[in-house]
């Protein structure tokens, strides 16, 4: 698996150009600081505009960094990270970008939860299509040439082998 890694950096004066890394993602990834609280509080605000932006299967890692600072690091903030992706049905991690602690799992786990989002989205299609051939079978259609792949008018999904079909669709 490939994957594109964009950073939208998160300060304010950013922000416009967000939709353009938006477009196409099939994961996502929503970093505060354990240090500061004021980061943290921004989260739900990142969370909601991905989930507008991207839809609600999106699969989201809520994480923590500058954990090496383990002075520093406000323990609650740590467990409100905790209660905040698991309300929004994610996973939460601790990280750091300076040592690199956890960093690789946190895109692996992130990989690892974007096939399985694609593998079980790919079993709804081909679940409705289970459905749609059951359905032809029942009216007399013939859809065994019907693949994922291939084109199907919306406006006449059942009815593929029309001949007298115009133009190109």
């Amino acid at each position: 698996m490939k994957l594109n890694i964009w950073d939208t950096a998160g300060q304010e004066r950013y922000h416009a150009l967000n939709h353009v890394y938006y477009r196409g993602a099939e994961g996502a990834v929503v970093v505060y600081d354990a240090t500061e609280r004021d980061t943290f509080e921004r989260t739900d605000a990142w969370v909601k505009e991905i989930r507008i932006k991207l839809g609600n299967s999106i699969p989201i890692i809520i994480a923590a960094n500058k954990c090496d600072l383990s002075m520093m690091v406000k323990d609650d903030l740590i467990e409100s990270g905790k209660v905040f992706a698991a309300k929004n049905k994610s996973d939460h991690m601790k990280v750091s970008a300076r040592s690199g602690e956890n960093v690789h799992q946190l895109f692996e786990n992130l990989a690892i939860k974007m096939y399985a989002s694609k593998e079980s989205n790919d079993m709804f299609a081909n679940n409705k299509l289970l459905n749609m051939r059951r359905k032809s079978t029942l009216k007399g259609t013939n859809m065994k040439d019907h693949t994922p792949n291939k084109s199907v008018r919306l406006d006449d999904p059942l009815d593929l082998d029309r001949k007298d079909k115009k133009g190109c669709c």
